[in-house]
């Protein structure tokens, strides 16, 4: 992502509501540039490299601002460390994680659901919703 995604992450911010002070646009505007996904120790260093003053409880609270409003998704590494997405499908889908490059692949194909449906449905409960992340090695990495 460039520059125009990060201009474009702060007008979806601001088209869902969201009060933009300086220092939210500017690390709402870092989050849009970030190419890859990325930990919140990464945001820190990326916002504070370029706006030195921009306090680490705004960079968290845009951080859970985000995911909220759902322009930022938190995944889970195979370590239990959480990074975030900023282009990801707003559709209901799962991923694929590299547990030896952390490279994340979404699957938009949702079979998981008529499972989940079943066991809930067997276990007594309503289903309210699921989550559903394999992990492995990405072709890349199993060739190394």
């Amino acid at each position: 992502m460039g520059n125009s995604e990060g201009v474009d992450l702060v007008r979806r911010a601001e088209q869902r509501g969201v009060r933009l002070g300086a220092s939210r646009a500017h690390v709402i505007r870092v989050i849009g540039e970030m190419r890859r996904p990325f930990n919140a120790s990464e945001l820190l260093e990326a916002v504070e490299r370029e706006t030195p003053g921009v306090g680490r409880a705004t960079v968290f609270r845009t951080l859970q601002l985000l995911c909220d409003i759902g322009l930022l998704e938190q995944v889970r590494l195979d370590d239990g460390q959480p990074v975030y997405i900023a282009d990801h499908s707003d559709a209901h889908h799962h991923h694929l994680i590299c547990i030896g490059c952390d490279t994340i692949v979404e699957i938009a194909d949702c079979q998981v659901g008529r499972l989940a449906q079943v066991i809930a449905k067997d276990q007594g409960f309503q289903l309210t919703g699921h989550t559903f992340d394999i992990y492995g090695l990405c072709s890349e990495c199993r060739k190394g």
